[in-house]
């Protein structure tokens, strides 16, 4: 269970890669090393790492010079000898239709052309490669469109992708049952009804499909015929609302008050400053319950003299106010 547990992550790992180079194939061009026209064809049409392969042979191809030896009827032969290698290779020209292999065969298992005939196609002045040339799974547009198997079965990329469509599907129509059903007795008792007959079919087809035998065909219990007469009739005199308003099921952009499930998720700058704020409004409230009383007495309004002086002048009454008020502030 463990190997294919890492066998998973692996296969994982490198589908990542794969999309990662996709992307980066697809929004970015490679650099040419000399912009001539069969590179800028190679490099439109081929995916980054395969246009890297092809430039090398494209290099390679410059220390290789090309000989005409035979020509027989519809087919010429020539002789790529390589200055570096000191080596020689054969190449095939079919003169009706201008098909072009050569003996080193590595187009054959690898799908690219080798640097022999690229030069051969310098040299006959090709501006640009046939398109038998360029193989389509090498190409930046290779999984647009059905790949299929020898029995002509299309092929799949991601087997958990189409599982998760259909659950998704399911999902969306079961829910919309169940909030109509949900409303009256009646209905409820159609649902659940349709719900055990549907878990049966189910069932049954997961054992045949376990088992390898052929799907189960409608017996008289499935498609519309899956509810009974009973049901039928049932189902037919009750009103299901169009609108659906059934508790526990909250419609799309209301919150619940007090519910943490619905309410925004909060950084944690947002919780950092929420958190100073309360300290800081506790630490004010508590400097205000312990400061004593003499400082608060400071602030409040001093009491006037009880007893004034009547044969002192309307001034000097006035100041000696004002003075008794700050000797009372001074004695508190």
């Amino acid at each position: 269970m463990r190997f294919f547990e890492q066998f998973e992550r692996l296969f994982e790992d490198r589908r990542h890669e794969e999309l990662q180079a996709d992307f980066k194939s697809t929004n970015s061009r490679p650099s040419l090393f000399v912009p001539c026209p069969i590179l800028k064809q190679a490099a439109s049409y081929y995916t980054l790492e395969i246009f890297a392969l092809f430039q090398e042979e494209w290099k390679k191809s410059h220390s290789i010079e090309i000989r005409h030896t035979i020509d027989e009827g519809g087919r010429s032969e020539f002789k790529a000898i390589d200055h570096n290698t000191h080596r020689h290779q054969t190449i095939f020209l079919n003169t009706k239709d201008f098909h072009v292999w050569c003996s080193f065969c590595k187009f054959n298992f690898s799908g690219i052309q080798c640097s022999h005939v690229i030069r051969f196609l310098i040299v006959k002045s090709f501006l640009s490669m046939d398109p038998r040339y360029l193989l389509k799974r090498w190409s930046k547009d290779a999984k647009i469109g059905f790949i299929m198997d020898k029995q002509g079965i299309v092929i799949e990329e991601d087997p958990r992708a189409a599982t998760t469509q259909r659950y998704m599907e399911l999902c969306h129509g079961f829910v919309q049952v169940s909030s109509q059903a949900a409303v009256h007795e009646r209905t409820y008792l159609v649902a659940r009804e349709i719900l055990q007959l549907a878990r049966t079919k189910v069932d049954d087809a997961c054992k045949n499909a376990l088992l390898g035998g052929p799907p189960e065909t409608n017996n008289g219990v499935g498609g519309s015929e899956v509810m009974s007469d009973s049901t039928v009739e049932m189902s037919n005199h009750v009103d299901i609302p169009p609108v659906l308003n059934v508790a526990g099921f909250a419609r799309r952009g209301k919150r619940q008050r007090g519910g943490s499930s619905l309410s925004r998720i909060k950084s944690s700058l947002e919780k950092a400053r929420a958190k100073k704020g309360q300290k800081r409004t506790t630490v004010l409230s508590k400097e205000m319950v312990d400061k004593p009383k003499t400082q608060r007495v400071l602030f409040d309004a001093p009491a006037m003299p009880t007893t004034i002086h009547s044969s002192l002048p309307l001034e000097d009454t006035t100041h000696m106010s004002y003075r008794l008020q700050v000797a009372d502030i001074k004695t508190i």
